[in-house]
């Protein structure tokens, strides 16, 4: 018991002398290295400062003094301290302990400081005196300073930062036997020497810019220099009594950056200078020729507000005009110059201001280059002042002396045919005011006549010079295959048919700006046009068959046999436009290998294979206003509608396909998306209808590049899976072993798509029992566009589709139809046709009855298919017609 209460005296001794030294380090704002405690030796149990214990005969402990580096340890079971205050143990190692306060400390003395004054940190001993010629490391800003402290054991640093700022700052002392190591953490303040605002002024008025100066201890600087420096030009002034500096502001309107020094302390600051006009509300102005617009400005005194009865110059193409501002302050210059681009200056008062003008032409043409013998036109459009088409108008047209009038269409265009000599020509079109000119350049032209050999037509060919032209006379060739060698119009106006040589292209373009044009080019068991590898081509206004073995004609329109070659093969071709064409009866109607920038538009794809296809290393294409339509499946005992059958295939590629306001209907499968990173599709605005399968399928080899997005919204995808096939789904499907498989369990990892028109106003998903028109794969999330009807006079009815509270007007045209008192004696049908999402249709009073009267929707109304009602009106009988 005696052991125990003299071990609990002892320890009180320790925990007294570590409170000690633990206040004097926080006392002092620093940070004391020194860490004493005592460590059980039984259960490693510490005790702190704070701690109070109760001991037993059987405890040991270790005291560990950090200061010293030394750790005291008793051996033996019972620790003993003698009547000196001696720890000693069974072994006799006797230490002696210091019980001597410790008063060190290194304290910040400023935390801020003037711009070139000096941050100061005081040292103290261990007894609590300034300690000198002690080495303290100041650190501040990312930057180590080595500093000595005077005989008042004070350390300085001269601080030369940026001012208004806060600054974390340390200084450490590293201690020595006697003194314990000590740092010192704080925030300090920079003060500026040097101050000023930004200016804001108007234009010559008399705000000023006004420095102020202090020395290093905060201050008032009289007499002293400040140097400025504003738009490459260097000034100095002089402050006074106060300390302030005056600087005039003279500059043109603008903005700009004046940097200033306090000559007596070197410091530094930057303001903005903003001077604005005396005069605002001027704008640049794009107008149409001789329209209302007007350019104005307007006029503003010292204050910045507006002034009436002053005189303002503007000097437009070298001409100047003086204006008077009205009672607002505004000046108005008429602006009736020619079509081109101006520069308008404004000046007031010494100051200028600068707009561009912009007169746009109210008529337009472009220079027209055309071959002898082939129709071409030079035309012209007319707009109004807002640029509005102008119909019904009177153009006159000059050229090569003789003058024509020709009046615009809807559309503003007036067209003159040119039938002149080869030459070159101007042709000058007018209207009231309004001129116009182009130059009309007329070709050369080479002519086939009937009859000639493929040996013939090929040496016409080659002979013709680069830009030049070929022209068909004759209605027929036969065993054409030729080669296009040179940038040539290759064109007929008797409509030409070219029937190519068995089992071989007819027309292989291997040069760059080629068209083709008005032709019927007919592949005999081989392709119609292969473009490989140029660039430019244009192929419009053909129809491009194949001529097929009659005798196995069931077997292609079944599907039994496939169909051979290619309609048009675009091979690593770039910016081709395929336009106006009939393409049918080949494997694949239009074929894309490495085509990039491929516009497809107003075709007829019907009766191929594949409609378009995709294969590797396609992009940027635009597929727009095309119908294609009836595209024929590979019959076959394992799949009905096979691996072929597409209106649109992107098998291998995908890149920045534009689908849009197409007609794809009555294929096997309407859209089929199954390439690796695709990205930049989008398919907006088409009828996609009545495929055997699904109007659009996703699938399983479909990924898409990294943030990007498969836009599909706003088309009419209904009506499919009309079959005949042994697999009947839905509207469209993503395939269960793709990426989105898993989104049949998991919303989140379904196929998004936008909203569309699927042929039902009721959302339904795919069931055990449920599948075909209408419905949507559970793999896919998407957007239904549902229709209204309302009543717009007895009889007569509106429908209206809507995409979530809108009118869905970028929907393509569709058919639906209305049925009144459906399966009754007074049954009617009629078939509407929405047009931006709108239509009207209408019963006669003979098909309603007196009372309970009901109109039913259906998306498809076929004998031949399944009726579903998708929307229910009870008529009352105030629409009723009499």
């Amino acid at each position: 018991m005696k052991n125990k209460s003299t071990l609990l005296i002892l320890l009180s001794i320790f925990i007294l002398f570590a409170f000690l030294q633990g206040v004097t380090a926080l006392d002092d704002n620093s940070t004391n290295a020194n860490s004493n405690e005592v460590l059980f030796a039984d259960n490693n149990q510490i005790i702190q400062n704070s701690d109070e214990v109760s001991l037993d005969s059987e405890t040991s402990l270790t005291y560990n003094d950090a200061s010293s580096g030394s750790n005291i340890e008793s051996s033996s079971k019972i620790p003993i301290a003698d009547e000196n205050g001696v720890l000693f143990n069974d072994k006799s190692d006797n230490i002696p302990m210091d019980h001597s306060p410790n008063h060190s400390s290194l304290r910040l003395q400023n935390d801020t400081v003037y711009y070139g004054n000096q941050a100061q940190y005081l040292l103290k001993d261990i007894s609590g005196n300034p300690l000198a010629n002690a080495k303290v490391t100041i650190s501040i800003n990312g930057m180590d300073y080595e500093k000595t402290t005077d005989n008042n054991g004070i350390a300085k640093l001269t601080i030369k930062l940026i001012s208004n700022k806060k600054y974390n700052i340390t200084a450490s002392y590293k201690g020595d036997s006697q003194i314990p190591a000590m740092t010192s953490r704080n925030v300090l303040t920079v003060i500026p020497t040097i101050t000023a605002e930004d200016v804001e002024k108007i234009f010559r008025n008399k705000t000023q810019y006004y420095p102020k100066l202090t020395d290093s201890n905060g201050k008032a600087l009289k007499d002293t220099n400040v140097t400025m420096n504003i738009n490459g030009v260097f000034y100095t002034k002089t402050t006074n009594d106060k300390g302030i500096a005056t600087q005039n502001i003279n500059l043109n309107p603008g903005k700009y950056i004046i940097t200033s020094t306090n000559t007596a302390t070197g410091e530094s600051i930057s303001n903005t200078i903003i001077v604005k006009a005396n005069m605002d509300q001027n704008k640049e102005l794009v107008k149409y020729f001789r329209n209302d617009t007007q350019y104005n400005i307007r006029a503003l005194d010292e204050q910045g507000n507006p002034i009436a009865k002053q005189n303002v110059t503007f000097n437009i193409n070298g001409v100047f005009y003086t204006k008077t501002t009205n009672d607002k302050g505004i000046a108005t210059q008429n602006i009736n110059l020619n079509p081109g681009k101006y520069i308008i200056t404004a000046m007031y008062k010494d100051c200028f201001v600068s707009n561009n003008i912009t007169v746009l032409p109210v008529l337009t043409t472009s220079d027209l280059t055309k071959y002898f013998g082939i129709p071409a036109s030079l035309n012209s459009k007319l707009v109004d002042g807002q640029g509005n088409p102008l119909a019904n108008q009177s153009v006159t047209y000059n050229i090569n002396g003789v003058f024509y009038n020709k009046t615009t269409d809807a559309n503003g265009i007036a067209k003159l045919n040119i039938s002149l000599n080869p030459g070159e020509y101007i042709a000058t079109i007018t209207y009231k005011s309004a001129f116009a000119s182009a130059k009309v350049t007329v070709l050369n032209t080479r002519t086939v006549e009937e009859n000639a050999t493929n040996s013939e037509i090929q040496n016409i060919i080659d002979s013709v010079g680069s830009k030049g032209a070929v022209k068909f006379l004759g209605k027929v060739y036969n065993n054409i295959s030729l080669d296009i060698t040179k940038s040539i119009i290759l064109t007929s106006d008797v409509n030409t048919t070219l029937n190519g040589k068995l089992n071989t292209c007819v027309l292989n373009i291997k040069a760059d700006d080629v068209l083709v044009k008005n032709l019927n080019i007919n592949g005999n068991n081989g392709s119609g046009i292969i473009v490989n590898n140029v660039k430019n081509t244009v192929i419009e206004n053909n129809n491009i068959n194949n001529l097929l073995n009659q005798s196995n004609m069931d077997n292609y329109n079944s599907g039994k046999t496939l169909l051979p070659r290619k309609g048009i093969a675009l091979l690593n071709s770039k910016n081709t436009t395929v336009e106006n064409n009939n393409i049918q009866y080949y494997y694949n109607g239009i074929y894309l290998n490495g085509a990039k920038y491929t516009s497809i538009q107003k075709n007829t794809i019907t009766k191929n294979n594949f409609g378009v296809e995709f294969d590797k290393d396609a992009s940027n294409t635009l597929i727009n206003n095309n119908n294609i339509i009836e595209n024929i499946g590979f019959n076959t005992m394992v799949m009905i509608e096979g691996p072929y059958g597409y209106g649109i295939s992107m098998r291998h590629s995908g890149v920045n396909v534009t689908v849009t306001n197409n007609r794809i209907n009555n294929n096997y499968m309407g859209v089929f998306i199954d390439a690796k990173n695709c990205s930049g599709i989008v398919i907006t605005g088409n009828e996609i209808s009545n495929s055997t399968i699904e109007g659009l399928t996703v699938n399983e080899n479909y990924t898409y590049a990294p943030g990007a997005v498969l836009i599909v919204e706003n088309n009419a995808i209904y009506n499919n899976a009309k079959g005949p096939s042994q697999i009947i789904l839905g509207e469209v499907s993503a395939n269960p072993n793709g990426i989105y498989g898993p989104g049949e369990w998991n919303d989140t990892l379904k196929l998004q798509l936008g909203p569309n028109w699927y042929g039902t106003n009721k959302y339904t998903t795919w069931g055990l029992n449920q599948t075909g028109p209408g419905t949507i794969c559970p793999r896919i999330h998407t957007t239904l566009i549902p229709y209204n009807i309302t009543c717009i006079s007895p009889g007569k009815y509106e429908v209206t589709f809507y995409n979530n509270s809108s009118i869905a007007s970028k929907l393509p045209d569709l058919t639906t139809y209305f049925v009144l008192n459906y399966n009754t004696d007074k049954e009617k049908v009629v078939e509407v046709v929405a047009h931006q999402g709108k239509a009207t249709f209408e019963f006669s009073a003979k098909n309603y009855n007196e009372t309970n009267n009901i109109i039913e929707g259906f998306s498809v109304f076929d004998p031949n298919r399944p009726k579903s009602v998708i929307y229910t009106y009870n008529v009352p009988e105030s629409e009723i017609p009499k």
